[in-house]
């Protein structure tokens, strides 16, 4: 093994990591044309033969960081819900966490915009719902702990969970576009009207 490749092998996890926190930064920024895989050496200070023995061209980290931001926030969020309890509790919950991680992860936030609301043409496309589906299963997972309880009457758990999934991304644009993180009144508003809609009265 030359010592180049050696050097890669021990120090792998942590240049990876430099190179996705500079990537993720950028393109959630500048977007994917205002991005050069210089500039995302430089700031994550690889050269650029190591930067592409990790992702062999721009597309591939482009889609690569996508699905990082998506990985990253639903692995928060699984493990930030309550894994039982009263629904409404879990509900609250589950839509304090999606923006005290949003608020706290800015780049994501954005990363997460721009490949949701706002791709550029020529950006390199990615399975939005394919990505969705693990954020999707956290949704549909409350939602029938619900139902299971008899806190929630038996609604389509995908009709549900999409609208649920609809008021959380309308405060995300709010987030990113105006920088305003919802209020604590606008959270509850958002548990209120989707609780009240599919609880048992």
């Amino acid at each position: 093994m030359s010592q180049a490749a050696q050097a890669v092998n021990e120090t792998g996890h942590e240049t990876r990591a430099r190179i996705a926190q500079a990537a993720i930064s950028l393109f959630a920024r500048n977007g994917f044309h205002g991005s050069s895989m210089r500039e995302i050496a430089e700031i994550a200070k690889v050269t650029k033969p190591v930067l592409y023995y990790y992702f062999g061209s721009k597309e591939q980290l482009y889609v690569a960081m996508a699905e990082e931001c998506y990985a990253r926030c639903n692995g928060y969020l699984s493990q930030a819900i309550p894994k039982s309890g009263p629904f409404r509790k879990r509900l609250r919950m589950l839509v304090v966490e999606h923006f005290n991680y949003l608020v706290r992860e800015e780049d994501i936030a954005r990363m997460l915009y721009v490949v949701a609301f706002a791709p550029q043409k020529g950006a390199p496309g990615v399975n939005l719902w394919e990505l969705e589906q693990p954020h999707m299963d956290i949704l549909r997972g409350v939602i029938q702990d619900g139902i299971r309880d008899g806190e929630v009457r038996d609604v389509s758990l995908e009709d549900a969970a999409l609208l649920l999934l609809g008021m959380i991304n309308i405060h995300l644009m709010g987030l990113v576009i105006l920088g305003d993180a919802p209020t604590a009144q606008e959270i509850e508003q958002i548990v209120s009207i989707f609780a009240d809609g599919v609880c048992v009265r």
